[in-house]
Parts: C-alpha cells; sequence; structure tokens
C-alpha cells in the first residue's frame, strides 16, 4: 500500500508540472520497494529553458504589480 502510495504522490507532481510548464520529453518515474528497512529516495533533473525577453517583460511586470500595491497600502495608512 505504501508503494502505491508513493506511485500517487509522484505521478500527481508530475501531473501539476505538466499543467503549468512545457514538458518536452517524459519523466522516468520508479519506485523500488526495500523491505530490509524503512528508506525513500528521489531525485529530480531537469533542464531549464526560457527567453530572456519573457523574463524581462515578467519582471516589469511584477514591478509594475509591486508599485501599484504600495499605493494602495499608503492610501489605507493615511486614512
Amino acid at each position: 500500500m505504501i508503494v502505491g502510495l508513493g506511485w500517487s504522490i509522484k505521478y500527481y507532481i508530475v501531473a501539476m508540472v505538466s499543467k503549468y510548464m512545457n514538458v518536452c520529453s517524459h519523466p522516468s518515474i520508479s519506485i523500488v520497494p526495500f523491505f530490509q528497512g524503512a528508506v525513500s529516495r528521489t531525485s529530480f533533473t531537469c533542464m531549464i529553458r526560457f527567453r530572456i525577453g519573457y523574463a524581462i517583460l515578467a519582471g516589469l511586470k511584477v514591478v509594475k504589480h509591486l508599485k501599484k500595491g504600495t499605493r494602495v497600502t499608503n492610501d489605507v495608512e493615511s486614512c
């Protein structure tokens, strides 16, 4: 039952990552029970690729959002 729970958790994580990101290759998942002791080992290897233009635009949006947030909190404090 514990091995089945491990499979469920790992595949749930892979499904969530695949939902929000472009996954180019299928992940390799293996769960091997070790009956002589309580051992859990997980390894994760990835390669991230992004475009610098998208990173700059995202940074500008974050800065714009933070400026709006500070303006709103200053108005509330002055009341």
